[in-house]
């Protein structure tokens, strides 16, 4: 049985933000509901421009995953925390890392949903930041444009 720990990374770009939790609401439906004890999903993303938005990027993606008709097929009992006060890459990782050292590493999956294009760099903030953890990825294909 497995306990699965998935981080949602926030995007202020409303196309890729909306691609993740798409791309992530799809690996949820793909479960079979037999083989979990338990979901946590992390999501993290602030407001970054107060003048744009009021509300954080990830009570937006809790509210669209949880929104969504097709949204947990499988009705697997998860769990949201939010994390509203990140505004970069950076602080997603750290505040997460300060989670998950607070409460154990309490999983046995890991997980963490982006963009493909956004891997690298979350990458190297995972190394730097020296996590004791192996991630799967959940990659979005949206890309950034200049």
């Amino acid at each position: 049985m497995l306990s699965l720990f998935i981080i949602l990374l926030g995007c202020s770009n409303y196309l890729i933000l909306n691609d993740r939790v798409n791309t992530l609401n799809n690996y949820i439906n793909s479960l079979k509901i037999e083989d979990i004890t338990k979901i946590t999903i992390f999501l993290s993303g602030g407001i970054k421009d107060p003048k744009e938005s009021l509300i954080s990027e990830a009570s937006i993606m809790k509210n669209n995953l949880v929104n969504n008709k097709d949204f947990n097929k499988n009705n697997l009992i998860i769990n949201f925390i939010l994390d509203e006060k990140s505004e970069n890459t950076a602080q997603n990782l750290l505040n997460v890392n300060k989670y998950l050292l607070k409460n154990n590493f309490t999983y046995n999956k890991y997980l963490l949903s982006t963009s493909t294009f956004h891997k690298n760099r979350v990458n190297k903030f995972i190394i730097n930041l020296d996590f004791d953890i192996n991630f799967e990825w959940i990659l979005g294909d949206e890309k950034l444009s200049d």
